[in-house]
């Protein structure tokens, strides 16, 4: 996704078919997703706020399209239930 908004044509072509806001949502679902699994890879809850802001992002983008499929939610879904699961020992400093 990122190098498909890096090049002009992949960009023009997300464009035309899906409207310029569809670069504006891909944008900002790509920076909460780095932001979300940067705060994953540390054990922080901003990192799971920050996973299911962009699950909550993509998908309803993709929902008002109607290009989103039950199945494509499973993993986010899944990884947001994780972080949810192990909520009590984020933010611990371990060591």
């Amino acid at each position: 996704m990122i190098a498909g908004l890096a090049l002009p044509a992949s960009r023009n072509t997300i464009a035309r078919e899906y409207g310029t806001s569809a670069i504006a949502v891909a944008a900002i679902s790509i920076a909460l997703n780095i932001i979300g699994l940067a705060g994953y890879w540390q054990m922080r809850t901003y990192g799971v706020y920050a996973f299911a802001a962009m699950v909550a992002v993509n998908s309803g983008w993709c929902f008002a399209l109607g290009v989103q499929g039950l199945l494509n939610l499973i993993g986010p879904v899944a990884v947001t239930a994780v972080g949810i699961y192990y909520w009590d020992l984020l933010d611990r400093d371990v060591g």
